[in-house]
């Protein structure tokens, strides 16, 4: 598991994924990521074009690189406004962690 970065919640439960990791797992605006929710981790995995009602959860890349996610998404991970979160990525999945 490689670790690119930590970055904050903002006051929209968004998160940046920065710029390398977005080229390299070829996520581009307004793809979609299913949200899965692992132990205490939240796990991203793009979405394939045309496919749809497999994701628990989903969101959609913005121009910026960011990804909100759902207020619900947080309440469960126990995740709040301007909490640090570490980016990892397997593979095609892009984890979320909170280093508590």
């Amino acid at each position: 598991m490689e670790k690119y970065s930590t970055r904050a919640l903002d006051e929209l439960n968004r998160i940046l994924l920065p710029q390398e990791l977005r080229d390299k797992l070829e996520l581009g605006v307004g793809d979609r990521v299913s949200l899965d929710i692992a132990v205490n981790l939240l796990v991203l995995c793009k979405i394939p074009a045309g496919l749809v009602g497999l994701e628990t959860s989903s969101a959609t890349l913005n121009d910026l690189g960011m990804i909100t996610l759902s207020r619900a998404v947080c309440n469960e991970l126990n995740w709040k406004t301007h909490d640090k979160l570490s980016i990892y990525h397997i593979d095609k999945l892009v984890i979320l962690h909170h280093p508590e």
